[in-house]
């Protein structure tokens, strides 16, 4: 036995006065071994009384009494006689058939029934969208009362730029008049009334795109440098690196959901915007340190108009994911999110990736052995003429590009024996871009892959 399973089966012999102890020594420990026998049992309903509490909550209860407490609350459970037993085989079937999970959730649900929180959490558990519930009352327009002043809706302030911004959306402050269409209504439903509640739902996910070269569109007289944020030139709208909310009760405000960033929101609050792991940040001329928040200006970039006043001002257009400079800069370097329906195609997530187990791993990037496309290639082309006997050739290869970078490469063919393969692929978590150039005019811009099939 262990020492502290000793210890609590001497632990009346130890509350003796050593006197007894001594005498009982001289004896030949009669009254330690009466002692022992009895703590023993002590131990036993001390572990059943510990083990009947720990069954009182879902978190901590064993597995045959998870179906009873589902009962309790109402879950809708499989039959008692069906998780009759403890044996290995019954346990699992009651863990398959009333997840402690579900039914943990299932209470949480219960004591929070009523609040926003909850439809908060319900859209997420069953959708997996985020979501923002609204109390559609709390927008109505009505009379102030004397002792509640700051209650009740007012009139429309035109003065305040983020009020009118918000209008319509799910973090509206304006007042409305009551709308007494049904909510359910099949054209124009009613939205503003005492008993309607609403939940706004993002169907699109925000992903990222770390450290990635922003693209050089134009240069314009006095200096004034164009780029956008998407590495291929396009408009791309910047979104939100959501983040939770402090307080499980909270509910989700702009900054906590994968919206799309507003212009105005960028204004007033850039601080929870852009900077190192937020939503987006801008790197200049290979600087180790973006740039700094206060050099961030917000601005309208609709036919590039707008225009720098400072010279170390950035201007950032996030509704376009367009980017002024007051000069051409000699490396620029972006991270950034924007919003996609799913974990299909091309994104920074976790993918599953598979391979034939002997296949030769050549690595591209910056800070790989091969930083080009083409150099990982040439390789692979000189280990395919090596003697197939040879203990270190394999048929098989995996060229991995390990960076979100842009490879602008020249590629002519690439040609595939048959019972051989290749793949190219980007690494876990990695959003690389190729791009092929084609110096001979005629032909276009194309990348022919040869493949030779087996012989039968």
């Amino acid at each position: 036995m262990t020492d502290a399973v000793m210890e609590r089966i001497d632990r009346l012999y130890e509350l003796l006065p050593v006197v007894y102890r001594q005498r009982d020594i001289a004896q030949g420990l009669p009254l330690r071994d009466l002692l022992r026998a009895i703590a023993e049992q002590v131990n036993i309903i001390e572990n059943d009384i510990e083990q009947m509490y720990d069954d009182w909550f879902i978190e901590t209860c064993r597995d045959w009494v998870v179906p009873y407490i589902a009962d309790l609350v109402g879950y809708p459970a499989v039959h008692a006689a069906v998780l009759d037993g403890e044996n290995a085989e019954t346990r699992l079937r009651g863990r398959a058939l009333v997840p402690r999970r579900s039914v943990a959730n299932y209470t949480r649900a219960l004591r929070r029934r009523g609040t926003l929180a909850l439809l908060e959490n319900l859209a997420a558990d069953s959708a997996g969208f985020p979501s923002r519930p609204v109390e559609f009352y709390n927008l109505l327009a009505r009379t102030r009362s004397l002792n509640h002043p700051d209650r009740g809706g007012r009139l429309v302030d035109l003065r305040q730029g983020e009020t009118l911004d918000l209008i319509d959306s799910p973090f509206e402050r304006s007042a409305h008049i009551a709308d007494l269409r049904n909510v359910e209504a099949q054209r124009d439903a009613g939205r503003y009334n005492i008993p309607s509640v609403g939940a706004f739902v993002w169907r699109l996910r925000s992903y990222p795109m770390t450290d990635v070269p922003a693209a050089f569109l134009q240069h314009r007289s006095r200096g004034y440098a164009f780029y956008t944020f998407s590495p291929l030139g396009n408009d791309a709208q910047l979104f939100t690196s959501a983040r939770r909310e402090d307080d499980p009760s909270d509910i989700a405000d702009e900054i906590n959901v994968p919206a799309p960033i507003r212009r105005r929101a960028l204004e007033l609050h850039r601080d929870d915007y852009y900077g190192a792991a937020k939503s987006f940040s801008i790197w200049l001329n290979d600087a180790t340190e973006p740039v700094a928040a206060e050099n961030i200006v917000a601005a309208d970039l609709t036919n590039w108009k707008y225009r720098p006043k400072e010279k170390d001002q950035v201007a950032v257009d996030p509704q376009l994911g367009r980017i002024v400079l007051t000069d051409e800069a000699r490396s620029i370097r972006v991270s950034y999110h924007y919003g996609f329906s799913a974990d299909v195609g091309a994104h920074e997530s976790p993918r599953m990736v598979s391979q034939p187990r002997d296949a030769v791993l050549y690595r591209v990037g910056s800070a790989e052995e091969y930083p080009k496309l083409a150099l990982a290639l040439e390789e692979w082309k000189k280990d395919q003429k090596k003697d197939p006997k040879d203990p270190e050739f394999s048929p098989n290869a995996v060229i991995e590009i390990a960076d979100s970078d842009v490879y602008t490469e020249k590629l002519d063919e690439i040609e595939i024996l048959a019972g051989r393969s290749l793949q190219i692929r980007a690494a876990n978590r990695c959003r690389p871009i190729l791009r092929f150039i084609d110096y001979d005019i005629q032909r276009g811009e194309r990348l022919r892959i040869v493949m030779h099939a087996r012989a039968r």
